[in-house]
């Protein structure tokens, strides 16, 4: 894992990663559109883990505010992050292929 984890969030709770940490790939890995100028269909998210979770965890896109499960999903997310990082404690999100990043970083 790169010194950041990014994954992508859409508003219905799904999650797209890719191993690279590279938003767009994850996003083309999950099959899903890319967002627009006029329509965002996903929210991009970031952190590696280390320290304080950052208050601008979720970015905001097109001047639009993540809705409040977007926030939800991914501070949980983070949260797991770090248990996985600094407890050894592997949540089943991270057991996915695409997780072997996070899995090697442990």
């Amino acid at each position: 894992m790169c010194d950041f984890h990014s994954i992508c969030v859409r508003a219905d709770g799904a999650i797209a990663h890719h191993p690279s940490n590279s938003h767009s790939r994850a996003v083309a890995h999950a099959g899903w559109k890319e967002n627009t100028a006029e329509t965002t269909r996903f929210w991009e998210c970031e952190w590696g883990g280390e320290g304080e979770m950052p208050d601008s965890l979720v970015q905001a896109r097109n001047g639009i505010k993540p809705p409040e499960e977007v926030i939800r999903i991914a501070t949980a997310h983070y949260a797991a992050l770090y248990r996985a990082l600094h407890g050894g404690d592997i949540a089943q999100v991270f057991l996915h292929p695409d997780f072997y990043d996070v899995r090697y970083a442990v």
